[in-house]
């Protein structure tokens, strides 16, 4: 079996993409499905909590998120440009977390779920669309940035990114498995902030503006939470003293490797052996809401209109 993989390194990411045609028609049937898949995940994440069952069913799914799918891993917005830079296709679609959220979703942009590679290269063929161009993909994530939106790499086959995700802490399923149910679905990224303490005025911009309260004030000097903190470099954008540096720390560094035929082997058999079948059966019993992916439009604060993507002409 062969896998044709492209690789470009970079300062804290290695990006590894792979048109193996079965990764394809997974990737294919996961943006088919997208809503339905995360309200399954969130009631998987549940299960996950409960006595005698929830021990050995919490093994099965970190496996899952570590290997297969929607193993998030959070960089700051700089990375996150140079990605957008190197990428060969980009295709932005609507936020599913926030269509799956509904009425309850916050007003952060929908239109951020940036496709790259050949993630986006199945989403123009999909959509008949020549997707977005490097200039208009940098200006919507920086437009998200300023709704206080955590970046993160997503990857289907661990370690093949297929999407950069814009996430906050009201609305993401992902960032939810791992502040609320303990799951090891929203992985740290590789940078910690480092302070400045002779600069710094104790103004308490990055201690109100961090998305999940990894910072606080502890005898006069600024202190973080290293199981807190995933690193998204928020703080460091908003310091108005500049005092904040994000410094890449090598023990938080994932080093993953291609999968060998064995490992590519097992993860194919539990998708379609196990998750698939218990999806199925939670859709059923639940209903689709995947008809929130068709009428989805863009809301006030997105900067995404329908001219940055535009539908190739007949």
């Amino acid at each position: 079996m062969s896998i044709t993989a492209t690789t470009k390194k970079l300062d804290a990411v290695t990006l590894l993409d792979s048109k193996w045609r079965l990764r394809d028609n997974l990737l294919k049937g996961y943006f088919s499905n997208s809503i339905d898949a995360l309200s399954f995940y969130e009631f998987s994440a549940r299960i996950a909590q409960l006595p005698l069952i929830g021990r050995p069913y919490k093994k099965v799914l970190n496996l899952y998120y570590r290997y297969i799918h929607t193993n998030s891993l959070v960089f700051p917005l700089k990375d996150i440009e140079e990605i957008i830079k190197s990428a060969a296709h980009i295709y932005v679609d609507p936020c599913t977390c926030r269509l799956a959220a509904g009425e309850k979703a916050c007003n952060a942009p929908l239109f951020v779920c940036m496709r790259i590679n050949r993630a986006a290269e199945i989403r123009k063929m999909q959509e008949d669309s020549e997707g977005l161009s490097k200039d208009d993909a940098l200006a919507v994530m920086r437009n998200a940035r300023k709704y206080n939106l955590v970046f993160s790499l997503e990857s289907c086959i661990q370690p093949y990114q297929y999407q950069i995700c814009a996430c906050c802490s009201d609305c993401c399923v992902a960032m939810r498995m791992r502040y609320r149910y303990g799951l090891d679905a929203y992985q740290s990224g590789p940078y910690l902030p480092e302070f400045g303490p002779k600069d710094c005025k104790q103004c308490s911009a990055c201690i109100d503006k961090c998305p999940v309260h990894a910072l606080s004030v502890v005898g006069g000097k600024p202190v973080v939470d290293l199981k807190t903190c995933f690193g998204c470099g928020i703080c460091a954008e908003i310091c108005p003293k500049n005092s904040i540096e994000m410094v890449m720390n090598e023990d938080r560094l994932r080093k993953d490797e291609e999968p060998g035929a064995i490992r590519l082997f097992i993860s194919v058999m539990f998708i379609y052996l196990m998750m698939f079948p218990a999806f199925a059966a939670h859709r059923l019993i639940t209903g689709s809401r995947m008809n929130r992916l068709k009428t989805a439009a863009p809301i006030q604060s997105d900067l995404y209109h329908e001219g940055m993507q535009k539908r190739k002409m007949a």
